[in-house]
């Protein structure tokens, strides 16, 4: 005797409702997301700094192109206040401190290299008379413009 199949109705639809769609790709990605992002970034197409370094003239004109047309404007006013302090709170704030932990090296390097460096604008800015506020205004350029001055000093 033959066997059963059981069957279903059949609802061809060229295009997914939107809640079908987005509940599946949620679930898609909710399983496997991290993993395949993970075995993504272990396996690149290309070498990922050359590549970007050759790209960086079609970057500059993208980036040209968003300033002309005002692009981030229009992005930001599609979003209010609360939207932003929400995405920092609930998706950002989670991260800082593993972020950051992780990244110490980074913190280290910039502290011990930019401390002598601030550490002699600062004895110069000492060095300057301090009575009139004109001497007062001159000491707070001379911070000004040594700070500017030496803006990437540190990675030297």
């Amino acid at each position: 005797m033959a066997e059963q199949v059981p069957t279903a109705a059949v609802n061809v639809k060229r295009v997914k409702d939107t809640s079908s769609w987005l509940s599946k790709q949620r679930r898609n990605l909710e399983a496997v997301g991290q993993q395949n992002y993970t075995e993504g970034v272990v396996t690149p197409k290309r070498p990922i700094v050359a590549t970007s370094i050759k790209a960086e003239p079609k970057y500059a004109a993208k980036m040209q192109k968003v300033i002309q047309e005002q692009a981030r404007v229009a992005g930001l006013k599609g979003v209010t206040d609360d939207y932003v302090v929400g995405s920092a709170i609930n998706i950002g704030a989670p991260k800082l401190v593993p972020g950051v932990t992780q990244r110490w090296h980074k913190v280290t390097n910039f502290v011990e290299k930019w401390q002598p460096i601030l550490a002699a604008i600062q004895a110069d800015v000492d060095s300057k008379p301090d009575v009139t506020d004109s001497d007062r205004e001159n000491r707070m350029l001379a911070n000004l413009r040594g700070l500017k001055a030496k803006k990437r000093a540190w990675k030297a």
